[in-house]
This record gives C-alpha cells, sequence and structure tokens, in this order.
C-alpha cells in the first residue's frame, strides 16, 4: 500500500482495524497452507488421472485380447470357460485399481487435514500468547 493510502486509513483506526492488524501476520501462514493444499491436490489429481488412463489402457487391451481368444475359441464350452476366466481377471483388476485409487485419496486427504491441524495449533498457541 502507497504512503497516501495509509495515511488515509490511520484516522479510521479502531479496534476492528487493531484486532485485524494482529491476525494479519497470519494471513502468510494462510497464503502457505493453501498453497500447500492447492499444490498437493494438483500432484494427486495429476497422478489419479496417470492411473486412471493406464487402468482404462489396461482394460482395453485385455478386451481386445480377450476378444482374440474368443474368436479363436473351438468350441462353445471353451468360450464359456475363457469368458468365466475373463471376468475374474477383470474383477480382480478393478478391485486392485480401486484400492490404488482409494489409497492415494487418503493419503492426500491426511496430508490436508494435517496441514490444517498444524495452522490452526500454530494459530490458537500464537493467540492465546499474545
Amino acid at each position: 500500500m502507497t504512503k497516501n493510502a495509509e495515511k488515509s486509513l490511520e484516522p479510521l483506526e479502531n479496534p476492528f482495524f487493531s484486532h485485524s492488524k494482529a491476525i494479519n501476520p497470519h494471513a502468510f501462514e494462510a497464503q502457505k497452507l493453501v498453497d500447500s493444499i492447492f499444490e498437493s491436490t494438483t500432484t494427486a489429481g495429476i497422478e489419479l488421472t496417470l492411473k486412471t488412463i493406464t487402468a482404462l489402457q489396461a482394460n482395453a487391451e485385455a478386451n481386445f485380447s480377450q476378444l482374440q481368444a474368443l474368436l479363436e475359441a473351438d468350441s462353445p464350452s471353451q468360450v464359456v470357460e475363457l469368458q468365466s476366466a475373463f471376468v475374474r481377471k477383470r474383477v480382480d483388476a478393478s478391485v486392485d485399481q480401486i484400492r490404488e485409487s482409494q489409497a492415494l485419496t487418503s493419503k492426500v486427504l491426511v496430508d490436508v487435514s494435517n496441514s490444517f491441524k498444524d495452522f490452526f495449533k500454530q494459530f490458537l498457541a500464537e493467540s492465546k500468547a499474545a
């Protein structure tokens, strides 16, 4: 803020402005918190997107391989056997993919909540000291 603007605010000082100035040092810490959370969630979002794309690619390759195997089957019983094995494999793969996504999401939530918890602990400790 310019010196002229600061001078024009001086007569307006009251307990609210004094209180705002006392809290103002925490604005920098709050901005760091927001930046940290944004960076964490952005990184996690990119990682989750990459995992999703990898999973979609693996699923597409498995589907094409299954189609090829079904076309090469010699009998209806072999088709049923191939299809039931394929469904089991795809369910297992889907469960693994969901677990990976859930683990990443949980990690991000823990990191973000710890950031908030640390910030508010520090804020309360400094407020009590003041």
